[in-house]
């Protein structure tokens, strides 16, 4: 249907539940971010909730101008449950990190992009394949410690209820995992990227599908089940991947949160944990030059949701940041955003660099260093 000029689906869904707002899924792109999923629209408030841009208040939330329209079809409702604590989120995915493990194809994938062996195995990197969806969670939940009426996976991102022969069962990564069969005519796998904050608790986990990325292009795309039966979203959370080096990982967990003078700043999860990796790995060759302008990666997901380093930073009592972005950047909203995330840092008072090389060394700071070039860090 469509609706105050935007064309969205027929059936609405509350994401919030202490509040009876229906937000509806575009059938078109997103007015905000221009990408075509994810994000949802709200008719009675006419406002968009982006899951890529964030507000000035480091809200996704973008009220549109123009007409309010209220005289709407009554959808079937569904209920999400609140997102679970830092510390609950934790427990459970290294529970269902742990039982997943990796396929060898994503291993390989992982090697191939410059990890080795025992960072692959500290990240705690793991595979979706079609037996997921065989899973009994209530056993693996139970096996760890935990009784059916724990109900500890309730609040984690991707879980939720399915309804099977009459029967409610507890289901993980259940709707990703049916659009991969669609797309696929056999086995298919899918590497989950585990995101972590300064206390290095998993409080978030990235999908990719290793054959089939979205339409958009998109490759990667958060593990959540907003608006699904006792299922819960990633959104208003800190997302920001803080990756220390691998045998550093269980030293920080559990313990005081990370403090670092320095720190890079990126987009992607993986590609945080490889950077840093990697200028861990030249200093303990004998070559510290990059060690000196920090020991830990910040992570986003995209570049829209740049705001969210600052918080981060703030807690992690940051002083100075070297923003290490692909150098291929072609889309003028992604130079806005990088733009703009200069500027807001610089206005902050943080001493800010850059990373440059040249593109014919490699794409991103990753791949410079995977082929054993070292990037020209500048002050602007």
């Amino acid at each position: 249907m469509e609706i105050n000029g935007l064309r969205i689906s027929n059936r609405g869904k509350q994401i919030n539940p202490t509040s009876d707002l229906l937000w509806y899924e575009f059938k078109q792109p997103c007015p905000i971010c221009g990408h075509d999923d994810w994000c949802v629209y709200c008719p009675e408030t006419n406002t968009v909730r982006c899951e890529r841009v964030i507000n000035d208040y480091g809200r996704p939330y973008h009220k549109l101008e123009g007409e309010v329209t209220t005289n709407l079809p009554e959808p079937k409702k569904t209920y999400d449950v609140k997102t679970a604590s830092d510390k609950q989120l934790d427990v459970v995915y290294r529970i269902v990190l742990q039982e997943l493990g990796l396929a060898e194809r994503t291993k390989q994938d992982l090697l191939r992009r410059g990890l080795t062996e025992e960072a692959i195995a500290a990240k705690q990197y793991a595979s979706v394949i079609p037996d997921t969806a065989l899973i009994q969670w209530d056993d693996v939940f139970e096996r760890a410690g935990y009784d059916k009426d724990s109900n500890i996976w309730r609040g984690v991102p991707g879980f939720s209820k399915v309804k099977m022969n009459g029967e409610w069962r507890v289901k993980f990564c259940w709707s990703a995992i049916k659009g991969m069969i669609e797309k696929h005519d056999g086995p298919f796998e899918a590497l989950l990227v585990p995101y972590r904050n300064e206390r290095q608790e998993i409080i978030g986990l990235q999908i990719r599908d290793l054959d089939h990325p979205k339409e958009d292009g998109s490759k990667y795309r958060w593990v959540s089940t907003a608006g699904q039966v006792a299922g819960s979203t990633v959104a208003n959370r800190l997302n920001v991947n803080v990756s220390v080096y691998s045998p550093m990982i269980n030293d920080i967990k559990g313990g005081k949160h990370l403090v670092s003078d320095s720190a890079w700043l990126t987009e992607g999860g993986l590609k945080g944990d490889i950077i840093t990796e990697k200028v861990l790995e030249r200093y303990f060759q004998g070559d510290d030059t990059l060690l000196k302008n920090g020991f830990v990666s910040l992570a986003i997901a995209g570049t829209g949701s740049y705001k969210l380093f600052l918080e981060m930073l703030k807690r992690m009592q940051v002083k100075s940041v070297i923003v290490a972005f692909d150098v291929d950047i072609e889309k003028e909203q992604v130079r806005n955003s990088l733009n703009a995330l200069v500027k807001l840092l610089k206005e902050e008072g943080y001493t800010v660099k850059k990373a440059t090389w040249n593109i014919e060394n490699g794409k991103g700071l990753d791949d410079l260093l995977n082929n054993g070039y070292l990037p020209e860090i500048v002050e602007i």
